[in-house]
């Protein structure tokens, strides 16, 4: 399904943000699809019976084939030969179909199942009621079915994962796949890890969904296996140990054993490094503790390893999940999902992580009856519906809201949001922006681009739109910027006064001010480049403010407002310092306006210090009733994350969230805001640059001088205390 198929045709497969384009084989004649003489109304799947007298037939045909299996251990016969022509016929044309797919008519439409979701559907016996145990039909079950094969003959791919509700039967279906490639080739080597082990190490997910499917299996299609009728953690389709005389007349081969192994293993992360293995099933990797079990990300940084060897893939990492708990695996989880982007490939056409991703949405896999017809389609709108109404029941409690959202996600930003019972913020008003940036508009609300000098460095700035490389996500340039093609004839843009000036270390030099002050303001979280004990690389940060203007916004409601916005989001780390300080340079200068650092690293303060450029830094002595106490205030520009600093952006953001997230449009810092923790805020750098934006967007005007100033140093003043007024001499005349 990866490759062209001569013949056939291609389909995308879509889901949120990503699709993969399917190639289906031609539909064959119509006396190879199942169902095609049945009437349109009986047209939809239905298990297939086993061959007539099929047990009696399974017997005789053992016997025979014991009684000749004896004489070739005594060595008076070759090979076993004898075979029924009936079960012969059944075995070949069952080998056929778990291999290479069926086709069967559903509601009139030849529709195509692949090997593994026929086998699954077929012999894929669970424990529920229903069916008799055995699986129903869905089309969001057999779109699974399709991603996974296109992975499977994907030779850049090296696995997948697969992220949705719970319920929907993820873990059968991938141990469906599992069986049935252990059953059609040989000499493989096979582990399964699941969340954890229970009762003295032994795996309840071989024990109560893998054993149970085996043993369901019709015996014709058992290999031969060593393991006993009871295994505890795994299976192992070898011949059994003979003793005696007769061993020396056992024989071992293809044809007398697949020499296949199927373990269950603990969970660690380097539990299966230097093996090589064909297939490890990762169970519940969002719900897999990172401390008390296991990082499945590093985990996973070992076992593709295994599967990947002399630099060709020679196994398929297999991963599912629902995500219960992003503090327990969910975080990792979600990291790995991320790193798994179809969209982002290296130029030797891997993703990051060299794996796949796919997101099964609830609103596909309401299986009920007002919802799901016997063809296995799900009415989307009725199942939003039911989701929508036990959501609105939850919208009082955020904690139980959040906690349903990720059982039963519509789309991954659900799946992965976070408890709100360890945010903040209001996860439920950040998420559904991040949805609805990334999944609902057609195009995102911000364009890519760089700030350049036009002609002199700390001269004039002009932008330029770069969709590839561009530092900056912009959302809002001035209206002049569009309408005005001549840098010197705009008014706002470029809004600075030169003058010669004493500097801060006392020298007179030429001196910048900035004049749309009362426009724009930024805040900014400077990168640091020396190695710290945190080995994630930090990145400078840098968010731009629009200040409320009444002339635009004045009896507007708060949605529709176009000021008191953020106009720029800036989150890099370039290789050259110089390249972060040019950036903020040109930044201010373009839009005239001053920068609020955090001077824990005061890199950037002495950069703008030392070209002129202090007059654009803002300092804490220039805010009137910020609501911080003396002891942030400092001669030096911008304010130390101290906890009173942290506690009082935290707050900013928060109000700006629940009043303005509606027209927020930066979709990485909403990513960063999910992830916040104030108790160690410098891992989050968006976070903390756009708390100092609105820390200095409150900033409403400089300080007064401190020298008290009277009429008489404007105006003369005249005594009036007798008939005629006298001129009063000051010290001024």
């Amino acid at each position: 399904m990866y490759y062209p198929i001569k013949g056939g045709s291609k389909i995308k497969l879509l889901h949120p943000n990503d699709y993969y384009d399917i190639w289906l084989p031609p539909v064959p004649d119509k006396t190879q699809i199942i169902g095609y003489s049945l009437p349109k109304e009986e047209q939809f799947w239905k298990r297939q019976p086993l061959p007539h007298n099929f047990e009696e037939r399974y017997q005789e045909e053992s016997l025979k084939r014991d009684q000749e299996a004896e004489l070739v251990e005594s060595g008076d016969k070759e090979s076993i030969t004898h075979v029924d022509p009936i079960l012969e016929r059944y075995r070949r044309q069952e080998y056929f179909r778990r291999k290479w797919g069926v086709w069967f008519m559903n509601d009139g439409v030849p529709t195509y199942l692949t090997g593994h979701n026929y086998f699954y559907l077929q012999y894929g016996k669970a424990d529920h009621k229903e069916n008799d145990g055995y699986p129903l039909y869905y089309e969001f079950s057999r779109d699974a079915f399709y991603f996974r094969q296109w992975c499977e003959e994907n030779p850049k791919s090296l696995g997948y994962m697969v992220i949705g509700p719970r319920g929907t039967g993820k873990t059968q279906e991938e141990l469906a796949c599992i069986l049935n490639n252990s059953l059609v080739g040989h000499n493989k080597k096979i582990a399964l890890q699941s969340k954890s082990f229970e009762h003295d190490a032994v795996p309840i997910l071989f024990q109560a969904k893998l054993l149970p499917m085996f043993n369901a299996l019709p015996e014709m299609f058992k290999p031969i296996y060593s393991h006993g009728t009871k295994p505890t953690d795994s299976f192992s389709f070898t011949r059994g140990a003979v003793r005696g005389k007769g061993a020396k007349f056992v024989k071992f081969g293809k044809e007398l054993e697949l020499g296949t192994f199927i373990n269950a293993v603990r969970p660690g992360e380097i539990v299966l490094d230097s093996r090589t293995l064909s297939e490890i099933f990762e169970d519940e990797i969002g719900k897999t503790d990172p401390k008390e079990v296991a990082d499945i990300y590093k985990r996973h940084q070992v076992n593709r390893k295994v599967v990947f060897r002399n630099h060709r893939k020679v196994g398929m990492l297999r991963k599912t999940s629902t995500v219960e708990e992003m503090k327990a695996g969910g975080a990792e989880c979600h990291k790995l999902y991320k790193s798994s982007d179809p969209r982002v490939l290296d130029k030797n056409g891997w993703t990051v992580s060299q794996i796949h991703r796919y997101f099964i949405s609830a609103v596909t896999t309401d299986t009920s009856p007002e919802c799901c017809d016997k063809f296995g389609r799900v009415d989307r709108h009725k199942a939003n519906a039911k989701i929508e109404n036990t959501l609105e029941a939850l919208k009082h409690d955020l904690q139980e809201l959040s906690s349903e959202m990720r059982k039963n996600p519509r789309h991954e930003h659900e799946a992965f949001i976070i408890d709100q019972s360890k945010s903040v913020f209001n996860t439920m008003l950040l998420t559904t922006r991040l949805n609805q940036i990334r999944n609902e508009m057609t195009t995102k609300p911000y364009i890519r681009g760089n700030f350049y000098w036009l002609n002199e460095k700390f001269g004039k700035v002009w932008w330029e739109r770069d969709d590839h490389s561009g530092r900056f996500n912009m959302a809002y340039l001035p209206d002049e910027f569009s309408q005005i093609k001549d840098p010197s004839k705009v008014r706002i843009i470029n809004n600075v006064t030169e003058a010669w000036g004493w500097d801060s270390m006392g020298k007179s030099r030429k001196m910048f001010t900035p004049m749309n002050d009362h426009l724009f303001r930024i805040g900014t979280d400077p990168i640091k480049f020396s190695k710290t004990k945190d080995p994630r690389a930090s990145k400078a940060a840098a968010h731009g403010f629009r200040l409320y203007d009444p002339q635009v916004d004045y009896g507007k409601p708060r949605d529709q407002w176009k000021s008191h916005s953020f106009m720029f989001e800036y989150v890099n780390r370039p290789e050259d310092p110089e390249t972060y300080f040019e950036d903020m340079a040109m930044a201010c200068i373009f839009y005239g306006c001053k920068i609020l650092p955090e001077r824990n690293v005061p890199n950037l303060n002495q950069y703008f210090e030392l070209n002129g450029l202090e007059r654009f830094l803002a300092y804490p002595k220039q805010f009137i009733e910020s609501g911080l106490s003396i002891q942030t205030q400092s001669d030096d520009a911008g304010y130390a994350s101290n906890p009173e600093v942290i506690d009082h952006y935290t707050r900013r953001i928060i109000t700006f969230i629940n009043q303005h997230i509606s027209r927020f449009p930066f979709d990485n810092t909403i990513e960063d805001w999910l992830n916040f923790d104030s108790t160690n805020p410098t891992k989050y750098d968006a976070t903390v640059s756009s708390g100092f934006t609105l820390v200095h967007a409150e900033k409403i005007a400089d300080k007064v001088s401190e020298k008290e100033e009277s009429l008489s140093d404007w105006f003369d003043v005249v005594d009036n205390s007798g008939l005629v007024g006298t001129l009063i001499e000051t010290e001024n005349d």
